[in-house]
Order: C-alpha cells, then sequence, then structure tokens
C-alpha cells in the first residue's frame, strides 16, 4: 500500500504551511527544522517534495542512513519516483581493472534525472554528493537523440557510439555494450532496464524498440530515445589529446625530480605506471577507472548538483553530522594522496580527488532545508529556524495493557491512530488483536489508503523505520516494531535469470556443439549457401574426416555447447555412424536401471504410513511473527509447501533450493516449529561442526520464548554431556537436536524422531547417505542446499522429489561490489584499514597452504593492529574449527585461508 493521500495531511499546518512558501517564493531560501526524528522526518520530507512539486534530492552523512531514508519513502512514493545515488568507490592505490556495473548505472541514471528535470526524490550520502564530475554541459552534449524516420549514417552512428564510451561486442549481454549486425543496432545504455533496438533502411531509421536481451523479444516501440554516454567519466579521443600532453609533463617532472633525489627505482615505477595507465585512459570507461587523473582532463570539473537544471528542493539530514562525515572522508582521501604524493606514488594534480563539503553545500542555489533532532547551535544554513513537535511511542513487546490505554488517550483527545502491518496476513491478525482489546480497529483494502479519520484506528499495510505522534497534525502512527521486535521489508532484488543458448551468435567459432542425431561436431562458423534459387546462412559444423554438416541458422535449437571435462578434447563422431546412437543408448540402460533403483526407494516412501501433522497451532502464528525480517515470496510459498507436505499421511521428502543468506533457515525453523509443538522430535543434520555451532544458537535465539529445548552434537560437546544429550533423546526430553554425522552413530536413538532436516546432504559420504536412505521411509525429510549435486536436483525436477526453490534475495543490502585489481601491499594495507575503521572483519583467501602463515605475518606487518588468524584444510580438524569460530566471534579481524573457508560458513 502507499500513503501518498496522507501527504495531504500537511499543508495547513505549520511550520510545513510557512517552509512550503518560503520554498515556492524564494530561489536561495534557507530554513532549518529541529524535533525531527527519523520517520516522522521522512514523513515531512515526502509532504515537501509533494506540495512544493520540485525535484528533491536529500543529502545524508552515510549510506546506512540513505537506506533507512529510501526505504521510508517508499512507503509514500511508488519505486518509479524514489532512488538512491551512492558514493563512488575511490581507489587512490593500486591498479582497478573493472569496477561494478550496477553502481555505474545507478550514477547514470541520477545524472539523466537531473540534467532533464525529472521528478521525484534522490537520496545519496555526501560522499556521492563530493565527487568531481564531467561539467553538465559539456556531458549532455554527448547525447545521441535517435527517432524514427532520422537521417543517419550507419558508420557515423557506430562511431558515435563507440566515442561516448559503448563497447562493441557480437551479442549484447550487459549495459554499456552495441552490436551491429547488417542493418539491425542493438545498444544497451547503462541506465536502462532493456537495450534498444535501432533498425536501419539505408541511411535512415525505420524504427525503434525496447526488447528482453535474453529472449530477443521485443517489448515495445519508441517515438525517440536520447542515448547518454556510458560512462559517467567520459573521455572522447579530443579530450584524451587534450589532458595527456599536460599528464606526461607533470609526469616527467615527477620523474626527474625523483631521479635527482636518487630514488632510480621509485621514478622508473611511477614512470611505468603513468604510461599503462594512459593507455587504459585511451580505452572506454578508462577515466571511471583511474579518477585520480581526472583534473588533468576536466580542471576542477563539477559537483553532481550541478546537473539540476531546474529549481530543485535540497533536504540535508543531520546537517552536522553530514559536514563531518564529508569532512572526514575529504580528509582521509587528501591525507592519504599526500602520502602517496610523497612516497614518488601520485602526481600533483591527483591530490584532490573531491570538493570541500562546506564550500560545496553553502553555494546551493536552490531552496536548502537541514533537519535534525537537536539544535546544533550556530546553524550551518543560515535562515528561518522552526521546531516541529514530535512525540516518541514506546517499545511495548507484549505490554498490551500499556498499549491500549496509549490508544484510546489517543483517540479520547481525537488523534488519527494507524498501526502499521508489515504483511496482509499480519494486516489481519492485528486487526483481531485489537478487537480482542475492546479497540475499534479497521482495515484498508484500497492501493493508496486515506488517512484514518478522527477517533478511527487504522490498521494498514506498510513498514516504517519508528513511530511517531504528531500533536500538529493530531496524528499517531505506530509500526508493528513497537508491538513485536521486527525489521521491515526492504527492496528486493528479484530473480536471477540464467542464460541458456539463445541463438547461434553465442557459438564461437572453434566450439565444440552436440547435435541431438549425430553426436559431437566442431563449429566451424557460418557459411552462406545456395540452395534451390535462394541463398541461406548455414551453421557449419565439422566431424569426423572430411565429414560437415550445414544447419540453417533457424534450426540453431537443434544443437547446443559441449559440456566436458575443463581441457579435455573431446572426440568427434562421424555422420551416419552407429557411434552416437550406441552411447545414446549405453546411457539410457544406465540410466533407467538408476532410476528403477531410486524409483523403488521413493515409492516405498510414499507407499509407508507417515504421521500426519495436524494445522498450525496457535504458537505457530506467535512464532512467526518474531521473525526479524520480511519473508520473500519464495520463502512463503516454500514455507506453505512444506507445511502442506507434513500434513500429509506419507513421509515427506521436499529439497529447499536457494543462495546463501536467501532465508532457507527460516523454512527449515518453521517446520521445526511445527513438529516439535505436536510432540515430535526434530533432527537438524549438517556437515561441520561449525555450522552445528551456528544452527544451535539461532535455534536457541529464535525459540527463546518457548517450552522447546534446543541441544546439539558435535565436537564442541563435552563427551560427558554427549551421554547425558543421548539419554535425553531417547526419553524424549529433548525437542530438536542440531548436530554432525554424529547424530547417525548406532548409539542414538530417538523416542519419538518426526522431522529430519540436512543441511547440505551432498556433504556427506556413502555410508552416512545410505542411513539417510532408510530414514526416509520413515519419518519426515527436509533437505536444504544451495548447490545440490545434479541427482538430487534431477530427482526433484522429474517429481520423484519435490522441490521448492528460493531464488529472490531477502533484501537489498549494501550493494556487493567486486573489484579486479593488481595486488599491491598499498592496497591491501588500505583496503583492511578501511574495513577496521567500521569495526569490519575481512577474509583474505591465500589458497596455497605452503607460504600461508609467511604471507600472514606479511599481512601483520602491514597492519599491526589488526588480529590476524589463519586457517587451511591440512591444519588439524578441531584447530581448524576453533580458529573459524574464533573469527566468527570477533576474537580476529583478518582471518588468512585458503578456499576451506567457504565449506562450513552459514
Amino acid at each position: 500500500m502507499l500513503l501518498q493521500r496522507w501527504l495531504d495531511l500537511w499543508p495547513k499546518t505549520r511550520p510545513f504551511a510557512d517552509l512550503a512558501a518560503g520554498i515556492q517564493s524564494t530561489p536561495g531560501y534557507r530554513a532549518s527544522v529541529q524535533g525531527v526524528d527519523h520517520s516522522a522526518g521522512r514523513f515531512m520530507i515526502a509532504g515537501l517534495a509533494k506540495c512544493c512539486g520540485l525535484p528533491t534530492l536529500v543529502i545524508t552523512a552515510d549510506t546506512a542512513r540513505a537506506e533507512k531514508i529510501y526505504e521510508d519513502l517508499l512507503v509514500f512514493f511508488p519505486p518509479s519516483q524514489v532512488h538512491l545515488l551512492l558514493s563512488r568507490e575511490l581507489f587512490v592505490a593500486g591498479d582497478l581493472l573493472t569496477q561494478s556495473a550496477e553502481q555505474l548505472g545507478q550514477r547514470l541514471h541520477f545524472l539523466n534525472w537531473a540534467s532533464s528535470g525529472g521528478r521525484g526524490i534522490y537520496i545519496a550520502p555526501i560522499g556521492a554528493v563530493l565527487s568531481r564530475a564531467v561539467p553538465p554541459g559539456y556531458w549532455c552534449s554527448l547525447n545521441l537523440d535517435l527517432y524514427p524516420d532520422q537521417q543517419m549514417d550507419r558508420d557515423h552512428l557506430l562511431n558515435r557510439l563507440a566515442e561516448i564510451g559503448y563497447n562493441r561486442v557480437p551479442l549484447i549481454e550487459a549495459k554499456g555494450q552495441f552490436s551491429a549486425r547488417g542493418e539491425i543496432i542493438d545498444i544497451f545504455p547503462p541506465e536502462k532496464e532493456q537495450p534498444v533496438r535501432v533498425e536501419m533502411f539505408e541511411d535512415t531509421i525505420s524504427s525503434l524498440r525496447t526488447f528482453n536481451h535474453q529472449t530477443q523479444r521485443s517489448t515495445g516501440d519508441l517515438s525517440g530515445i536520447s542515448i547518454k554516454p556510458a560512462f559517467e567519466l567520459i573521455l572522447t579521443p579530443e579530450k584524451y589529446r587534450e589532458g595527456e600532453s599536460s599528464l606526461r609533463k607533470e609526469a616527467g617532472q615527477a620523474v626527474t625530480r625523483l631521479r635527482r633525489s636518487t630514488n632510480e627505482e621509485t621514478a622508473a615505477i611511477l614512470q611505468q605506471k603513468v604510461e599503462r595507465h594512459l593507455t587504459r585512459l585511451a580505452e572506454p570507461g578508462g577515466l571511471e577507472i583511474y579518477s585520480t587523473y581526472f583534473s588533468y582532463f576536466y580542471g576542477p570539473g563539477a559537483p553532481v548538483l550541478d546537473y539540476l537544471i531546474e529549481r530543485s528542493l535540497i533536504v540535508v539530514d543531520e546537517p552536522a553530522q553530514v559536514i563531518e562525515s564529508g569532512a572526514l572522508l575529504r580528509e582521509e582521501l587528501e591525507a592519504h594522496c599526500r602520502n602517496c604524493f610523497l612516497q614518488g606514488e601520485l602526481l600533483p594534480g591527483q591530490l584532490a580527488p573531491v570538493f570541500n563539503e562546506r564550500e560545496l553545500l553553502a553555494n546551493i542555489p536552490w531552496p536548502v532545508i537541514s533537519m535534525s533532532l537537536f539544535s546544533a547551535g550556530r546553524s550551518l544554513f543560515p535562515g528561518e529556524k522552526y521546531n516541529l513537535e514530535v512525540s516518541g511511542v514506546p517499545y511495548y513487546y507484549g505490554q498490551w495493557e500499556l498499549f491500549q490505554s496509549d490508544i484510546r488517550k489517543w483517540l479520547q483527545d481525537g488523534y488519527r491512530v494507524s498501526v502499521l502491518a508489515a504483511n496482509d496476513a499480519r494486516k489481519g491478525s492485528l486487526i483481531h488483536q485489537l478487537k480482542d482489546l475492546h479497540l475499534p480497529a479497521v482495515g484498508s483494502k484500497q492501493e493508496t489508503p486515506s488517512p484514518p479519520a478522527r477517533d478511527q484506528l487504522q490498521v494498514v499495510q506498510a513498514s516504517l523505520d519508528s513511530s511517531f505522534v504528531l500533536p500538529s497534525l493530531q496524528l499517531a502512527v505506530i509500526s508493528e516494531r513497537n508491538l513485536i521486535p521486527r525489521k521491515r521489508k526492504k527492496k528486493s532484488l528479484g530473480r536471477r535469470e540464467g542464460l541458456h543458448l539463445r541463438d547461434y551468435r553465442e557459438l564461437s567459432t572453434g566450439d565444440y556443439v552436440v547435435h541431438e542425431q549425430h553426436g559431437i561436431g566442431k563449429y566451424l562458423g557460418i557459411s552462406t549457401l545456395e540452395v534451390n534459387g535462394l541463398q541461406k546462412d548455414y551453421l557449419q559444423v565439422k566431424y569426423r574426416g572430411a565429414d560437415k554438416l550445414y544447419i540453417p541458422v533457424d534450426q540453431a535449437q537443434l544443437i547446443q555447447k559441449y559440456i566436458g571435462e575443463q581441457g579435455k578434447v573431446p572426440a568427434l563422431h562421424s555422420l551416419g555412424g552407429g557411434e552416437w546412437q550406441r552411447l545414446k543408448s549405453k546411457v539410457s540402460s544406465s540410466v533407467r536401471e538408476m532410476a528403477r533403483e531410486l524409483l523403488a526407494i521413493y515409492a516405498r516412501r510414499q507407499a509407508s504410513p507417515g504421521y500426519a501433522f495436524g494445522p498450525d497451532h496457535f504458537w505457530q502464528q506467535e512464532f512467526e511473527a518474531q521473525f526479524p525480517y520480511e519473508e520473500t515470496p519464495d520463502q512463503l510459498q516454500a514455507i506453505a509447501a512444506v507445511k502442506g507436505d507434513m500434513e500429509k499421511p506419507q513421509p515427506m521428502d521436499r529439497l529447499i533450493c536457494g543462495d546463501v543468506g536467501y532465508g532457507k533457515t527460516e523454512v527449515a525453523l518453521r517446520a521445526a516449529f511445527k513438529a516439535a509443538v505436536e510432540g515430535k522430535q526434530v533432527a537438524l543434520l549438517v556437515p561441520t561442526t561449525i555450522l552445528a555451532q551456528q544452527h544451535f544458537r539461532t535455534f536457541q535465539e529464535r525459540l527463546a520464548d518457548f517450552p522447546l529445548k534446543v541441544a546439539q552434537m558435535s565436537r564442541f560437546v563435552p563427551p560427558s554431556r554427549q551421554k547425558e544429550i543421548i539419554k535425553e533423546l531417547a526419553d524424549g526430553r529433548i525437542d530438536i537436536i542440531i548436530g554432525t554425522h554424529r547424530l547417525l552413530s548406532k548409539d542414538v536413538k530417538f523416542q519419538n524422531l518426526g522431522l529430519l532436516i540436512i543441511d547440505e546432504e551432498q556433504r556427506f559420504g556413502v555410508r552416512h547417505k545410505e542411513k539417510l536412505k532408510k530414514l526416509r521411509l520413515e519419518v519426515d525429510v527436509l533437505t536444504m542446499t544451495a548447490t545440490p549435486i545434479p541427482r538430487t536436483l534431477h530427482l526433484s525436477i522429474i517429481g520423484v522429489r519435490d522441490l521448492s526453490v528460493i531464488e529472490t534475495p531477502p533484501e537489498n543490502r549494501y550493494p556487493v561490489q567486486t573489484f579486479v585489481m593488481e595486488y599491491s601491499d598499498q592496497l591491501v594495507t588500505e583496503a583492511i584499514q578501511r574495513e577496521l575503521k567500521r569495526q569490519g572483519q575481512v577474509y583474505f583467501v591465500f589458497n596455497r597452504v605452503q607460504g600461508i602463515s609467511a604471507f600472514a605475518d606479511r599481512l601483520q606487518g602491514l597492519v599491526p593492529q589488526a588480529r590476524i588468524a589463519v586457517g587451511h584444510g591440512q591444519m588439524p580438524e578441531a584447530r581448524l574449527e576453533q580458529v573459524m569460530n574464533d573469527f566468527l566471534e570477533q576474537k580476529y579481524d583478518v582471518q588468512v585461508s585458503t578456499t576451506i573457508v567457504e565449506a562450513g560458513l552459514d
């Protein structure tokens, strides 16, 4: 639901009406609002944006604050009107070889939005605002406007696309690429969600349309489009030549200075580095990667705020914190640059990579409203001062009498009262709970509900960061988080689409392919043949000897890429020979034999009488309401499927497949709770001791409010306690047991096992799997995996095992950025120190056991204050597990490890 109509409560109140009048009448208006707290302030920002009708930019101290404001504003505006602008990562040391396309597209979207007078709201941390940008006039002059019936030379179009940073490829697969095949030109602008197809007839554009690059199907016609540069920091050939000479001149002076100081080695390294970087700078996106060279090509450049061509509203959230954060960022970068300069690693023109925060904010030509909770003394933004009266709401957490008393008082005082529920199910549950408390609760089914009437208690589906009471509006808003500890739903990243062989352009000459009827051949490329007077394109595939097969391009689905053992060249088959058919027959026979064996097992399971669990216990709803995140649609489907299976008389055998962090554990928790409250015991089997420990903690925390006993069996448990646990299991005094393969030992007996949960089954040995086969005939089995073994996945696909796939990430976390760079001690030191400053931890993957300890010692010398641990597969197992556990408990800052780190961590 969108609470956009709630914003209409603001205009007749003070100080809102005075603020809105000042913003609309005075171009350089300045005002400060104090007393603004969290979601109440964001509610006011939303009201100002709607009332004034101006493009709005909210500047925050850091990314975490920006994301919270973004999430709250999504309660009042659709996602198309609210956007995040995150900081561009600045690497002073080291050679960055590639950069996050997602972050680049996000910044390009902002430049496009700002320079075209777009409406809506952007939220940006101060670091994103301080970075230098190409002057907006020049950047906009690079736009390439296209429309149907436009006269356009094809070669000129291709040259312009290359000039503004697009990379030519045979088939576009990513943003910033273009391809050309005859009269069809495909372009994928970084700020767009879908690529554009340009069809030409001679020197005229005949049509423009968007299309799905996965399926190649058109999705809509366009009357025109402005193709923006593929990079934020674009270097045309002319600009490159302009800056190259001054850069070479300054580099030559620096090298001479170093040689005079008898530092020949450093001088040589700097000279080679500049030459290498100049080569990269000439390539598309070069300045985007080496942005510290910016001043050589564009001088001081321009702040991104200069792209706001129309009158805009600027809101500074907690200005004192914004200034402090901006100063810290700038001073840290400048100090680091000076240090690198003194060591001969940077040039003078690279010493000021960002703008000064105070000067930048003081010179904004548009209205600026600063919002803060407390008075900051002398305002950073001189102008009118207002105070917004906001009252907080206590965290009730089950104190229903106090909650009931507060609600009744607000209603008696004529307040509009609204309780926000995270989802539709919770909304219904809350309405029932409120009515049980004899409170007159009403729900709304409208997509954009009206605010509650005076003296009315309304329950709506929405999620804000905090609750608030606004006396000026006589409005009380209570987030469900104040009733039950609960985090809010965040923007989903969406499902990830797999890449399949879509057409012949995905094949490269020399690829090995498999034909359905003829077997393995080698792809030689496209040949044009004349058949019956018609010329057509054919895929040419070489077989054994001189045999060749010509396949019409429109029948490319008959072949697929060969996938076999890496590095091994497959033998080619003969056309018309029986080898391929014999091979298929042999494989089919083996598969049928395996299928018979497996089907027999699963048929016996289906025929075996199992325990049919009843409907959810009333505790189930209370337990599920305590889940501290918003469930994804895939999670809810998986949970419903598991419960449905458990309520059938046949034993369940379901596979839950989902990536790490996608919420499989919560599915297991709810299944375990359902079984345990009905008196059945639950066993959770995991492959490693570390995972057992992690799951044990999770289960203990989630089940703390319920009378269920959880225990674990692993090497971390002393032998004496293990004996006690075995006895308690046999007596039925333990409801849920979590452990490694120790649970499969003969001495472990259950009184009433009803559910077995297996985490990462493929990592258990054959002997353990045989034991699991027998258990499958007796109890409900739920298997979780991020990487299912092919046989397990295939059994699920053909219906022998039930399958639930969780493809949707649970929330839009901080964007994961991957940088490919050449190793340097300075870069590693910079990265580790940056992480330590935010109280974070670092994994350093060093995938050679020989030399790993020496490398850890080297790291210790680079970062003396870091607590460093070493882990690899040749250590005693108990010691390795202890190291990994100590790292999880934050006893170490850095763990230097081989790829063993990926095994056994949740």
